[in-house]
Parts: structure tokens; sequence; C-alpha cells
């Protein structure tokens, strides 16, 4: 039969959960990023696969499959599988359906052996042991994985050897060999003692010193210097009765020389009458260094985001917004807390929120980047915004959601509108000129000498004026039209177009047979404008 303890410890950690549930999340989004949040993610991820394993052998002696356990709570398996993956955290009523069903069946008799009971806490739901056939390597985990194994171990396992030890199990099962088979660094000392009574392989690894070694040597006399005073003013608040459990970050000296950094939990146990400290250890060295160059990077993200015009939002697969990274930005429609969480139709006008929608979908199904571009009213005023949206894969490749890019281009709409208004007047005024007008090119030979050039634009003045077609000026040269030209006409327009410099000057052009008032000044280097208006007689 298993025991009563080991029955209510299902029903503390759901209490626990739902009780981080009321204290921390009420009215706060599932899927939130902050590190509060996150936690409880991975700590409910890692139980309820604890909950459907250990119920499992309560009821039947093997755990539920997620499609039947799932059917249990009253959850789909979809749902049931985002709440494993620590993608969400369940509502008030899928948790209340959990709590509901497991009290239900703790309180149905189990012919469920103890060698049972513990085969399913310490090997089932347990990637971080190494019994039988199941292992796990933690060094080649992704830093996600470590996140959500370290919460895992820190809060639960210390918890199942301490009961393990307590109980029953020392006299069905050797305590040692089963010690040694877990692959979590283990340290038992008695409350009084110095040594300890006994460390299992894994703590041995850790350190790199010899099992020999690590009995016969204190454990404050392998602390750093800088943590010393601290964790031996914990040691004395502990024998005064202060403080029983204790969880703390910790530098240690390995066998190389070198400190690395553990997180180590204790939990005071009771073995024949006998007062000890567990402490069960986590290598968290490179965790903090990852973590270190995370918040690194992830400052450096901020700082990138704050100084950027665009705006940035990161929506699921669903159109749900889940982040959003510059909260003070001026042109926001709405306030980061009115939008978080929710989708474009919840917060944005239809119109546009039907545009976001389209180009969403349009992104998801394709995987490739869409632009579309709305107006929306920000501070009395009508802006025209241009968004880029990307697809966003998770590790196995698969869309995970959309990243917007927003870009506010009102200036860029109004410059443009200007600019095709004013060459609207410009064309108007070109056509509409008395005097003839012709836009050209000065051409050079290799010393840079002006020997032609070329008409780029002429009005219609300019074609009454020559008798000669547009379309039969322009690209053409004046010594292909006008093979006569005199070179000073050529020299003169040179100048100016080489030097900026504009010239006005009364001359008569040969090839046309007409006296001719001409103003020329250069637009753009290597360019001049000319107006032709004949003088006559």
């Amino acid at each position: 039969m298993g025991s009563n303890r080991e029955m209510r410890d299902i029903v503390w950690i759901v209490k626990q959960l739902e009780k981080l549930l009321e204290d921390h999340l009420i009215d706060m989004p599932v899927k939130r990023n902050d590190e509060q949040t996150a936690m409880c993610r991975v700590l409910f991820s890692h139980n309820i696969r604890y909950l459907r394993a250990y119920l499992g052998f309560i009821a039947r002696g093997s755990p539920y499959e997620q499609q039947e356990f799932a059917g249990l709570v009253t959850v789909s398996v979809a749902g049931l599988r985002r709440w494993e993956n620590a993608e969400v955290i369940p509502n008030k009523a899928g948790l209340k359906n959990v709590v509901t069903f497991s009290n239900q069946l703790l309180q149905l008799p189990t012919l469920i052996t103890d060698a049972h009971l513990l085969y399913c806490n310490l090997v089932t739901e347990i990637p971080l042991l190494r019994l039988g056939s199941h292992s796990a390597d933690f060094q080649n985990l992704s830093y996600e994985e470590r996140r959500k194994f370290s919460s895992f171990m820190t809060n639960n396992m210390d918890l199942m050897l301490s009961h393990f030890m307590e109980k029953e199990f020392q006299s069905r099962i050797n305590f040692q060999e089963l010690m040694e088979k877990v692959n979590v660094p283990i340290y038992l000392l008695k409350v009084g003692d110095q040594r300890p009574a006994y460390v299992n392989q894994a703590m041995c690894d850790l350190q790199g010193f010899t099992k020999e070694k690590l009995l016969t040597t204190p454990f404050h006399t392998t602390l750093h210097p800088d943590d010393l005073t601290r964790i031996m003013q914990l040691v004395e608040r502990r024998k005064k009765g202060e403080v029983s459990d204790t969880q703390y970050p910790v530098r240690i000296r390995h066998a190389s020389g070198k400190y690395i950094v553990i997180n180590i939990r204790n939990r005071e146990v009771l073995i024949d009458g006998e007062r000890y400290i567990l402490s069960t250890l986590l290598d968290i060295n490179d965790f903090v260094e990852m973590e270190q160059a995370l918040k690194s990077s992830e400052e450096k993200l901020r700082l990138t985001f704050a100084a950027m015009e665009d705006l940035v939002f990161v929506t699921d697969v669903d159109g749900v917004i889940r982040e959003f990274y510059q909260p003070d930005h001026p042109d926001l429609y709405v306030p980061p807390g009115k939008f978080l969480n929710k989708r474009f139709e919840d917060v944005l006008p239809e119109q546009v929120a039907g545009k976001l929608q389209e180009a969403l979908i349009n992104t998801l199904k394709t995987n490739t980047s869409k632009s579309v571009e709305y107006e929306l009213d920000i501070q009395n005023k009508t802006k025209t915004f241009n968004a880029k949206l990307s697809v966003i894969k998770n590790k196995a490749d698969e869309n995970a959601g959309v990243v917007l890019v927003i870009r506010d281009i009102t200036e860029k709409i109004e410059t443009e509108k200007a600019l095709r208004e004013s060459e609207e007047k410009y064309r108007l005024l070109f056509k509409s000129m008395f005097a003839a007008y012709a836009l050209h090119e000065i051409i050079t030979d290799e010393s840079g000498k002006p020997v032609n050039y070329r008409y780029l634009d002429v009005n219609p003045a300019f074609e009454k004026l020559t008798g000669l077609k547009a379309k039969n000026v322009i690209g053409k040269t004046v010594l292909e039209l006008f093979p006569q030209t005199e070179s000073y006409w050529i020299d003169t327009f040179g100048k100016v177009a080489q030097t900026g410099k504009p010239v006005k000057m009364s001359e008569y052009f040969r090839e046309l047979d007409k006296q001719l008032q001409v103003s020329a000044q250069c637009p753009k280097k290597g360019q001049f404008s000319a107006t032709f208006i004949e003088i006559k007689k």
C-alpha cells in the first residue's frame, strides 16, 4: 500500500500551485514573459507531468497517457500538452478540474507497492535521474531546459528524498544503492557534525574529489571566502532553530582549485530519530554564465529597441499580442496594458485590424514577409503606418508567431504627396510657358572639354520655336539636330553646366535663322536648362 504521506504530497503540490496562481497570477496573462510568470509555468509543467504519472500509478500501477489524463481532467489534449511544455499556466477552471480529480482519486484504495511509488517519484517524470534505461545528460541541455530542470530540482527533489529517508523505504530498498544512481549531488550531514555522514558519487563528480576526501573534509572549508560568513550565519541560525529549510547559491572549490557556482537546498530530516541536514546541490555555473550573458543580450536588445523609431510587436500564431518592447513610444494607439494578450480586433478600428489580421494569416500561410499600410488617428492626428510582418520559428522549425515592425511613414507620404503636387505644378507651368524651354546634359571629351550637349526635356513652346516634335528631340544631341551649330553655343553652355554660373545673352542661331534671347542656369552639375525667346526684327 502506498503511504498516506505520499498521497498527500500530490494534493500539497496542487494546492501550492493553486496558491501560487492566487497570490501572483490573478488577472495576469498566462503567457507573460517576466521571470516570475515563467517560473510558475515551469513549476506547473513539471508537476502536472508528475501528477499524471503518480495518479496513474495509484489508480492502476502505470502512468496515465496524455490523451487519457486530458479526458479525466476535462481539458483538450492540445491544452494539456501546452501545460506540460510550460507554454501556458492553466486558468482557474482548468486547475480546479485537476485538483478535484486528484482529490477524488486519492480517496480510493490502492494496490500500489512502495517500490512502484518510489519508481514513479524518482524515474518516470524526473529527467535528471538515471535509473535503468532512463537517462539524461544535464550538460547537453539547452539554456531553457536547464532553467526548467533546475527549478524543478530545487523545489521537488529534496522533498521527495527527505520523504524517502524518513519513511519505511530504507528497510526495503538499499538506500546507498539508490542514492548512487541518482544523478543529483547529495550531501548528508548530521546536525552538530562538521564532516558529512554520506555523499554520493554525483557529489564527488561535482567537486572532482574522491569520496574518501569529501567524507573527511568539512564542507565549509571548500566555500569561497566571500561566501563563508553568510553561510556560517545560516548554520548558526539553523542550530538555534530559527530556520530549518534553506536554499541559496554559493561558490565551492573544485579539485582543480577553481570555484564553481552551485545552488544548494537544505532540508532537515529525521533518520532513526537523529536530526540530519539533507543537501541537494545543482551545478549552475554554466547556467549563471548563460544567465548573465542572456541578461546582457536582453539589455542590449532592450536598448536597441528603445533607440528605434519603429514599433516592434510579437504575436503568437493566433494573432494574440504577446510581447512589446517600447512602452513609452509616442505612436501607441493605446497603452501596453490594454493590448497585450489581446488580438488586433480587440484594440484597433475594424478596418485596420482586418488589414493586419489578413497580412498575419498570409505571412504564416506562405512563410514569407508581408507588408501592409494603414492609417490611424494618434493624438488627434491621422498618421500613416507601414507594418512589415515576418514569421518566428521555434526549435522544431514550426511557426511560433509573427513579429511586426511598424514604422510611421506619415512624413514620407506627405513629402511624396508634396513632391507630386510640385511636379504637377511644374508640369503645368512647363507646358504653359510662353518662352521655349529645354533641359540638357553636357557631353565632354576625354580631357573634360565640352563638345556637345543632349536634350533631356523640352516644352511645347520649344516645339513651336524649332518646328520639331519633342519625341524627335529628347535624347538627341544638338549636333544631331543642328549639325552647323556654332561652337560658342556649346562652349557657353558647357561653362554653365560645369561651373554652375548662370548666363544671359542675345545671339543669332544660324540653324534656325533666329535672333534669340537666352537665359541659362545649372540645376545639377553636368546639366543646364535654358529659355529661348525669339527677338523679332
